[in-house]
Protein backbone atom coordinates (compact mmCIF):
# COMPACT_ATOMS: atom_id res chain seq x y z
CA UNK A 1 0.00 0.00 0.00
CA UNK A 2 2.84 2.39 0.81
CA UNK A 3 4.32 1.83 -2.63
CA UNK A 4 1.12 3.15 -4.18
CA UNK A 5 1.29 6.22 -1.95
CA UNK A 6 4.92 6.81 -2.93
CA UNK A 7 3.84 7.29 -6.54
CA UNK A 8 1.66 10.29 -5.69
CA UNK A 9 2.97 13.67 -6.74
CA UNK A 10 2.42 17.09 -5.23
CA UNK A 11 0.01 17.97 -8.05
CA UNK A 12 -2.31 15.17 -6.88
CA UNK A 13 -3.05 17.21 -3.76
CA UNK A 14 -3.54 20.56 -5.49
CA UNK A 15 -7.30 20.35 -4.96
CA UNK A 16 -6.87 20.69 -1.20
CA UNK A 17 -4.95 23.95 -1.55
CA UNK A 18 -7.62 25.77 -3.54
CA UNK A 19 -9.71 26.70 -0.51
CA UNK A 20 -6.66 28.18 1.23
CA UNK A 21 -5.36 29.99 -1.85
CA UNK A 22 -8.76 31.44 -2.73
CA UNK A 23 -9.12 32.88 0.77
CA UNK A 24 -12.29 30.99 1.63
CA UNK A 25 -10.71 29.07 4.49
CA UNK A 26 -8.56 31.65 6.19
CA UNK A 27 -8.17 31.76 9.97
CA UNK A 28 -10.38 34.88 10.10
CA UNK A 29 -13.19 33.09 8.26
CA UNK A 30 -12.85 30.05 10.52
CA UNK A 31 -13.04 32.40 13.49
CA UNK A 32 -16.39 33.68 12.25
CA UNK A 33 -17.59 30.12 11.75
CA UNK A 34 -16.62 29.25 15.32
CA UNK A 35 -18.46 32.29 16.69
CA UNK A 36 -21.63 31.44 14.75
CA UNK A 37 -21.21 27.80 15.80
CA UNK A 38 -21.40 28.82 19.45
CA UNK A 39 -24.85 30.32 18.92
CA UNK A 40 -26.01 27.33 16.89
CA UNK A 41 -24.82 24.82 19.46
CA UNK A 42 -26.50 26.73 22.28
CA UNK A 43 -29.79 26.79 20.35
CA UNK A 44 -29.60 23.08 19.55
CA UNK A 45 -28.73 22.26 23.18
CA UNK A 46 -31.73 24.26 24.36
CA UNK A 47 -33.97 22.48 21.85
CA UNK A 48 -32.79 19.05 22.95
CA UNK A 49 -33.25 20.04 26.59
CA UNK A 50 -36.84 21.02 25.83
CA UNK A 51 -37.49 17.83 23.80
CA UNK A 52 -35.98 15.45 26.37
CA UNK A 53 -38.84 15.11 28.82
CA UNK A 54 -37.46 13.35 31.92
CA UNK A 55 -40.86 11.91 32.87
CA UNK A 56 -41.24 10.11 29.54
CA UNK A 57 -39.72 6.62 29.80
CA UNK A 58 -37.68 7.16 32.99
CA UNK A 59 -36.04 3.71 32.69
CA UNK A 60 -34.43 4.83 29.44
CA UNK A 61 -30.93 6.03 30.30
CA UNK A 62 -31.55 9.48 28.91
CA UNK A 63 -29.76 11.34 31.67
CA UNK A 64 -26.40 9.75 30.83
CA UNK A 65 -26.75 10.54 27.11
CA UNK A 66 -27.72 14.14 27.82
CA UNK A 67 -24.89 14.59 30.31
CA UNK A 68 -22.30 13.33 27.83
CA UNK A 69 -23.75 15.49 25.06
CA UNK A 70 -23.85 18.64 27.19
CA UNK A 71 -20.31 18.14 28.50
CA UNK A 72 -18.93 17.65 24.97
CA UNK A 73 -20.88 20.66 23.72
CA UNK A 74 -19.58 22.77 26.60
CA UNK A 75 -15.99 21.71 25.81
CA UNK A 76 -16.49 22.60 22.14
CA UNK A 77 -17.99 25.98 23.02
CA UNK A 78 -15.06 26.79 25.31
CA UNK A 79 -12.65 25.64 22.59
CA UNK A 80 -14.48 27.78 20.04
CA UNK A 81 -14.19 30.83 22.27
CA UNK A 82 -10.48 30.18 22.85
CA UNK A 83 -9.69 29.66 19.16
CA UNK A 84 -11.69 32.74 18.14
CA UNK A 85 -9.07 34.92 19.83
CA UNK A 86 -6.65 36.16 17.13
CA UNK A 87 -3.50 35.81 19.25
CA UNK A 88 -4.25 32.13 19.83
CA UNK A 89 -5.49 31.01 16.42
CA UNK A 90 -2.52 32.61 14.65
CA UNK A 91 -0.16 30.43 16.70
CA UNK A 92 -2.20 27.22 16.52
CA UNK A 93 -4.18 27.01 13.29
CA UNK A 94 -4.34 23.20 13.45
CA UNK A 95 -6.21 23.42 16.75
CA UNK A 96 -8.61 25.89 15.18
CA UNK A 97 -9.28 23.49 12.30
CA UNK A 98 -9.84 20.58 14.68
CA UNK A 99 -12.28 22.54 16.85
CA UNK A 100 -14.06 23.78 13.73
CA UNK A 101 -14.38 20.24 12.37
CA UNK A 102 -15.64 18.83 15.67
CA UNK A 103 -18.12 21.70 16.00
CA UNK A 104 -19.40 20.98 12.51
CA UNK A 105 -19.67 17.28 13.33
CA UNK A 106 -21.58 18.05 16.51
CA UNK A 107 -23.84 20.56 14.79
CA UNK A 108 -24.67 18.53 11.67
CA UNK A 109 -24.77 14.93 12.87
CA UNK A 110 -24.87 14.43 16.63
CA UNK A 111 -27.43 17.09 17.59
CA UNK A 112 -29.97 16.07 14.93
CA UNK A 113 -29.55 12.43 15.98
CA UNK A 114 -30.32 13.21 19.61
CA UNK A 115 -33.17 15.52 18.65
CA UNK A 116 -34.76 12.81 16.52
CA UNK A 117 -34.20 10.22 19.24
CA UNK A 118 -35.87 12.25 21.96
CA UNK A 119 -38.71 13.50 19.78
CA UNK A 120 -39.39 9.95 18.58
CA UNK A 121 -39.70 8.79 22.17
CA UNK A 122 -42.22 11.56 22.82
CA UNK A 123 -44.40 10.79 19.81
CA UNK A 124 -44.31 6.97 19.67
CA UNK A 125 -45.83 4.83 22.38
CA UNK A 126 -43.27 2.06 22.78
CA UNK A 127 -44.62 -0.94 24.62
CA UNK A 128 -43.52 -4.53 24.81
CA UNK A 129 -46.22 -5.50 22.34
CA UNK A 130 -44.70 -3.24 19.70
CA UNK A 131 -41.65 -5.50 19.50
CA UNK A 132 -43.48 -8.83 19.35
CA UNK A 133 -44.23 -10.19 15.86
CA UNK A 134 -47.73 -11.61 15.66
Amino acid sequence: MFKILDRLEEEDFALFRTSFESGRQTPNNLRNVLLVGIIGQLLFALGIFAAADPFMHPEYNKRLLLTIQYVLTFILIIGSIIFAIPAIYRKNQIGQLIIGSLTLLNFISIFPYFAALFMLVRSVDLTEGAFIWQ
